[in-house]
């Protein structure tokens, strides 16, 4: 995880950043929040950003933290936590001792696994996993492979001249097709059941696939598509302790 990049980042975070809880257009990520939330239970928004969904998780439980790797994204974060009693934020390494283990009802995971490194992602959900209490529950959101594939072949189609931001063969797609770069930076990019398959190599039982979709002008490069195209998407899963 590169802190610089997220630390520069935090300064121009709504300008540059996507908000997926904004732009999810059927509302998708707020009716799974609201479907494993208890508002007696505690949650861990992990790779909270600069809190974005704070004040939803406030509502929802009971107790929320929210960490990040990124000090510049804390502070910000912190702001918002500000103005919500019950919701606290520190950085990442603040929640790693004992007393966390098996702590929280629910953790949050939005597009933050998205290292090029595999062993780096592993690290990071054993971390969600150790987290989790012994019927907690994983939301876990990731940048969908097949969308990105998808968007492109709509852009050749439709937009040929537009050029792609997505840059495909890079080294580390010899390893795993699903790293690529986006302006230079590489993401790793996930098919849905691979994504199911980690989550049980690592201890979890993954529940079924389910699409954040987005609107066509919040994709990277986007075309004007011809009308009745499927959107663009996010996979999401919620997933248990095994």
């Amino acid at each position: 995880m590169n802190v610089a990049f997220w630390n520069a980042m935090s300064h121009a975070f709504d300008a540059e950043i996507f908000d997926s809880l904004k732009e999810d257009v059927g509302g998708v990520i707020r009716a799974v929040i609201a479907g494993v939330a208890t508002r007696r239970g505690r949650a861990m928004d992990m790779g909270c950003g600069v809190g974005r969904y704070l004040p939803l998780l406030s509502r929802a439980f009971a107790e929320v933290h929210g960490t990040d790797w990124s000090p510049g994204c804390v502070r910000r974060a912190a702001q918002v936590a500000r103005l919500l009693p019950n919701v606290t934020v520190r950085s990442t390494r603040a929640y790693r001792s004992a007393q966390w283990t098996g702590y929280f009802s629910v953790v949050t995971a939005v597009n933050v696994l998205f290292d090029p490194l595999e062993r780096r992602r592993a690290l990071l959900l054993g971390e969600m996993r150790r987290l989790l209490s012994r019927r907690g529950a994983l939301v876990l959101v990731v940048p969908s492979l097949e969308a990105i594939v998808y968007a492109d072949a709509v852009r050749r189609r439709v937009a040929p001249r537009i050029r792609s931001l997505y840059e495909f063969a890079v080294p580390a797609s010899r390893r795993d097709p699903g790293i690529l770069r986006i302006e230079g930076v590489p993401y790793k990019h996930w098919v849905g059941e691979e994504l199911q398959l980690v989550l049980r190599d690592h201890g979890f039982r993954a529940g079924p696939l389910q699409r954040v979709e987005y609107r066509w002008d919040t994709e990277v490069a986007a075309p004007q598509p011809v009308r009745g195209l499927a959107l663009p998407w996010d996979w999401l899963v919620v997933a248990r302790r095994t």
